[in-house]
């Protein structure tokens, strides 16, 4: 467990980082915003803060997720923005989907374990393009994805690759990205 209010400057710092990383992680492949919407617009900067504010409240407080109760937190987190009257009006659609939300909380996750803040291995990981190809789903997109059935078909499948190489599914995507992207 992180308490916010116990950590130094530096490990403030980087935990601000690893926020910016998973939201801009989350955010940039995606059709997130509406055309109107301008990329140095304070609405954007509010909703990317109400995303924050969620990570640091829902997550850093607690260790050892379960699966379901982080599909849980991807849900709550994209219906209390596609709710917020203060945020869809930036939203494409009104909607900040479950695509965009997975991957943030999932990608916030990967980093603060890897980190060894916590100590327990994530029970999911994030998906993107890399991932769904690997899954062999070419013609699927995490960015559009707002069905969180269709995310547990993709958990489900990636179980099952994991599962051949003997490991989690998060030391699988690990491994995977680290031999993948380099």
């Amino acid at each position: 467990m992180i308490k916010f209010n116990e950590l130094d400057d530096k490990q403030k710092f980087l935990l601000r980082e690893i926020i910016t990383m998973s939201i801009n992680g989350g955010l940039q492949h995606s059709t997130t915003y509406n055309k109107t919407t301008t990329a140095d617009s304070q609405e954007r900067k509010d909703l990317k803060k109400s995303i924050s504010d969620f990570l640091i409240s829902e997550i850093i407080c607690k260790t050892n997720f379960t699966e379901e109760e982080i599909i849980k937190l991807i849900v709550k987190l994209s219906e209390t923005l596609s709710k917020s009257k203060k945020h869809t009006k930036i939203l494409n659609d009104g909607k900040f989907r479950i695509g965009i939300s997975q991957k943030i909380i999932n990608l916030f996750l990967k980093y603060i374990w890897t980190l060894v803040w916590f100590k327990d291995v994530p029970p999911l990981c994030p998906i993107d393009k890399t991932i769904l190809n690997k899954i062999r789903r070419y013609n699927e997109n995490w960015t559009r994805c707002n069905d969180i059935n269709k995310y547990k078909e993709w958990i489900d499948e990636i179980k099952k690759e994991a599962k051949k190489e003997h490991k989690s599914i998060a030391e699988w995507e690990l491994f995977f990205f680290n031999t993948a992207n380099y």
